[in-house]
């Protein structure tokens, strides 16, 4: 494994599955995954919103993820007011959704 001088993973390599490479935002966050499978480098894209908060991941095969938070104001609409997970879709938003709830101490119910 290869570190940058924050710290952050930038290079590994598994005996099974070969090298991988990461890279990261001005921020810090995650960008980019590159990693071989079955002789093709494939890529996964991670976007964030204005919070840092993981928005999408964007695989090569158009299997993406994306999540979804409350907003930190709290809107009536909202479970809460701490900007938690709150769905998460995989493919389109109108199909194979994970709801996520919590009560009023922040636990997931």
């Amino acid at each position: 494994m290869e570190y940058d001088m924050l710290g952050r993973k930038t290079w590994m390599s598994d005996p099974d599955m070969g090298e991988w490479d990461y890279t990261y935002d001005a921020v810090g966050n995650l960008k980019t995954q590159d990693g071989p499978k079955t002789g093709t480098v494939d890529r996964i894209a991670f976007t964030y919103d204005k919070l840092n908060r993981l928005t999408l991941k964007d695989y090569p095969t158009g299997s993406d993820v994306n999540y979804k938070y409350d907003n930190v104001k709290g809107d009536a609409l909202d479970k809460n007011s701490w900007g938690r997970l709150r769905v998460m879709y995989t493919g389109s938003e109108t199909s194979n959704g994970h709801l996520y709830e919590y009560d009023n101490r922040g636990r997931t119910v």
